[in-house]
C-alpha cells in the first residue's frame, strides 16, 4: 500500500445546520472513518472517551481512572494508527471550547488522519482560526462548504473502485477477520467421533469404524497432511514447534481436523527418525480440543474491545505462544513490525546466552532477573507471521511505545514508572490474569503456586508443545536398548 497522505485539517461551514449533512455523517461512519458527536460542554477527557467509543472500544475498560490527558490521547492515537483510520470527523464543533480542539489536532497529526471540523454556527471564531494556523497542520488547513466536503470525502460506495486498487489483500483480510463485520461462514459438514488410537493404527481404525463418506474425508486430509509433513526441511524441536503452532495444529478449524493432522504428521516424521509423542491422558475429557489455539477470533475481538494496548498485546502473545509472560521483557520494538504482522525473537547462541541481560537492573521484593532460557518459548529461527486477528493488538502497543519516544532497540514492554530499573513481568502477569478472567479463560499457567489445577508460575515457563501433551524425540539409526525413548 502506498504511503498515507500528509494529515490535513478542514473546517466545514454549515451555518444553516443542514440536516442533510447530519445524514451524510451517518453514512460516512465506518471502521476507517471516525465520526465524533461530542457532548456539549464536554472536556478533553470526555472527547477522548468519544474517540475510543467511535473506535469500538470500551472507554471504561481501556482507560485507567488515574490516566492523564496525555496518556488518554496517546492511547487514542495508538488505536487509530493500528486501525488505519484515515479521517476523523467532529460534528458541531461550535459547541466545544477552543482548548478542546487542540488535542484533536495532535491526534490527527500523530495518527496521520485528516481532521474535519463541522462548524454549524454563524462563523468560526477567531480563536479557532488562530489555533489552526498555529498548529502543525497550518499549511494544509482549509475552509470548505458542504458541497466541497461531499466531494473531498465521498461515500464508500463512490470510492469502492479506488479502494480495490489501493487496499492490500492482507488489510482486506484483516477487516474480514473482525467478527463485527465478517459475514457468517457456511457451516462445514461436522466430523464424526474419531478414534483415539495411536498414529500407527489411526487410519486403519478409521477405515474399519467410520462410514464410507467420512472415511474418504479422513483419508484425503490425512494423506495431504502427510505429504506436507514429509517435505519439511528441518525436524529440529524449534522448527517443528513453529510448524505445528503456526501452520497446522494451531490454526486448525476444528479439534477433529487437528487430531487428523497430528496423526498424519506423526506418521510422516517417524521414517525421518523423529518421534512426535502425544499423551492425551493428561489433557482431560476432550484432549483434541487442547490441540488448537486458544487465541480465537472471539477472544481477539474481546481484547480489541476491552483491553488497553499493553494488556491486549501481552495477552495476545501469551495466548498465541501459550506461555506466561516470563521473558516478555526481552522483546524489543524491532522484534515486532509496526503493523503487527511479524514477530521474531531470534534464537541465541551459547555465547549470547552467557551475556544476555534484561533491560532493567534492579531487583525488588520477589523479582528476579530473567534467565537465558526463560524466553525460549518465544524464540524462533525465522520470523513468525502473526494471525490477522493479533495484528491490530500488537500494532496498537507498538504505536503507543513509538508515541512514548521508544526507538527500535528499546523494550516493547516497560514498567510505567521506572522503565530502566524495574521489570515489567510481574505487572504483565497480573494484567494477563485479570484480562483472562474477564474473558472466562482458564489456563494452567494462570493459576497461582501450590494450586492443584496448575503450578506454572511456580515451576517456570512452559512451552506450546508441553501445554498440549506433545514432546519431540530424535531417534538414533542404531540405538542401544537403553537409548530408546
Amino acid at each position: 500500500m502506498s504511503e498515507r497522505p500528509s494529515p490535513r485539517a478542514a473546517v466545514v461551514l454549515n451555518p444553516d445546520d443542514d440536516v442533510a449533512l447530519t445524514r451524510r455523517l451517518d453514512a460516512l461512519a465506518s471502521r476507517r472513518r471516525l465520526v465524533l458527536r461530542p457532548s456539549p460542554g464536554g472536556g478533553v477527557r470526555d472527547l477522548a472517551r468519544d474517540v475510543l467509543a467511535a473506535l469500538g472500544k470500551s472507554p471504561e475498560a481501556v482507560l485507567a481512572e488515574e490516566a492523564t490527558v496525555a496518556n488518554m490521547y496517546r492511547t487514542c492515537a495508538a488505536f487509530s494508527t493500528a486501525a488505519g483510520v484515515t479521517d476523523i470527523v467532529v460534528d458541531r464543533v461550535h459547541r466545544l471550547a477552543t482548548r478542546t480542539v487542540e488535542p484533536l489536532l495532535g491526534l490527527a497529526l500523530t495518527s496521520g488522519a485528516a481532521l474535519w471540523l463541522i462548524w454549524s454556527g454563524p462563523q468560526p471564531t477567531a480563536a479557532l482560526i488562530t489555533q489552526l494556523r498555529q498548529s502543525s497542520l497550518a499549511a494544509r488547513t482549509e475552509l470548505l462548504d458542504p458541497a466541497a466536503f461531499y466531494h473531498r470525502l465521498p461515500l464508500q460506495a463512490e470510492e469502492q473502485k479506488e479502494d480495490e486498487k489501493a487496499e492490500r489483500p492482507e488489510v482486506l483480510a484483516e477487516e474480514a477477520a473482525d467478527t463485527s463485520q465478517a459475514p457468517v461462514p457456511r457451516q462445514a459438514q461436522p466430523w464424526p467421533r474419531l478414534p483415539m488410537t495411536d498414529f500407527p493404527l489411526f487410519l486403519a481404525t478409521c477405515h474399519r469404524t467410520l462410514p464410507t463418506a467420512d472415511r474418504r474425508r479422513v483419508s484425503d486430509l490425512y494423506r495431504s497432511e502427510m505429504h506436507l509433513a514429509s517435505r519439511l526441511p528441518d525436524t529440529t524441536a524449534h522448527a517443528l514447534t513453529a510448524y505445528l503452532r503456526d501452520d497446522r495444529l494451531g490454526p486448525a478449524p476444528t479439534p477433529e481436523d487437528a487430531l487428523i493432522r497430528l496423526r498424519a504428521i506423526q506418521a510422516a516424521l517417524l521414517p525421518r527418525a523423529a518421534l512426535l509423542r502425544w499423551q492425551p491422558a493428561t489433557l482431560g475429557s476432550d484432549p483434541a480440543a487442547r490441540l488448537v489455539t486458544r487465541f480465537t477470533d472471539h477472544t481477539a475481538y474481546a481484547l480489541r474491545t476491552a483491553a488497553d494496548t499493553e494488556s491486549g498485546a501481552a495477552t495476545a502473545l501469551a495466548l498465541y505462544f501459550d506461555t506466561g509472560p516470563t521473558g516478555f521483557d526481552m522483546i524489543r520494538c524491532h522484534d515486532i513490525t509496526p503493523d503487527g504482522a511479524r514477530f521474531h525473537l531470534p534464537l541465541l547462541s551459547e555465547e549470547e546466552r552467557e551475556h544476555l541481560r534484561p533491560p532493567w537492573h534492579e531487583q525488588r521484593g520477589h523479582q528476579k532477573f530473567t534467565g537465558p532460557g526463560e524466553s525460549d518459548p518465544l524464540r524462533t529461527q525465522t520470523p513468525v507471521t502473526m494471525p490477522l486477528r493479533a495484528r491490530a493488538l500488537l500494532a496498537a502497543h507498538h504505536a503507543y511505545r513509538t508515541a512514548q519516544g521508544a526507538r527500535p532497540g528499546d523494550p516493547y514492554f516497560i514498567h510505567p514508572s521506572e522503565p530502566s530499573v524495574l521489570s515489567p513481568v510481574p505487572r504483565l502477569r497480573e494484567a494477563i490474569i485479570r484480562t483472562c478472567h474477564r474473558l472466562h479463560l482458564d489456563l494452567s499457567w494462570l493459576h497461582r503456586c501450590h494450586c492443584r489445577h496448575g503450578d506454572q508460575l511456580g515451576q517456570g515457563n512452559g512451552d506450546w508443545l508441553a501445554q498440549r501433551g506433545l514432546s519431540i524425540h530424535h531417534l538414533s539409526l542404531n540405538p542401544a536398548p537403553w537409548e530408546c525413548p
